[in-house]
């Protein structure tokens, strides 16, 4: 049965999603107990962001620095594409965090699709 839960995050993190478009977003999830309380957009430093997503060491540390929440995971769109999990991000995913893929369908967010891994 699909999660049809509506998410305080969602509606930011799509909104974000919008405004990167054609290029992929990426954000970090910061919260605690597992719950989403504060997204943070990261910079895209790929190569190629109409298809991918580089996130910098400096960007990451500075972006969860916050008293008492802890890094629960990323989110990030796929512009004109699924929302799936592809090759490349599983093989850079961390077992153990949340992934979110927002996608974009003509510069339009969709609901976000949750993955824990």
């Amino acid at each position: 049965m699909p999660d049809d839960t509506v998410r305080p995050a969602d509606a930011e993190m799509m909104a974000a999603a919008e405004a990167a478009y054609p290029r992929e977003w990426v954000g970090a999830l910061l919260g605690r107990d597992g719950e989403i309380m504060e997204v943070i957009t990261l910079s895209n430093c790929s190569k190629l962001p109409e298809v991918s997503f580089t996130v910098e060491a400096k960007d990451l540390l500075s972006g969860y620095q916050h008293i008492g929440m802890e890094l629960i995971g990323f989110a990030h769109s796929h512009p004109d594409a699924e929302p799936e999990m592809s090759t490349e991000d599983l093989d850079y995913a961390i077992h153990g965090l949340l992934y979110i893929v927002v996608p974009v369908i003509a510069g339009r967010a969709q609901r976000p699709v949750y993955h824990q891994l």
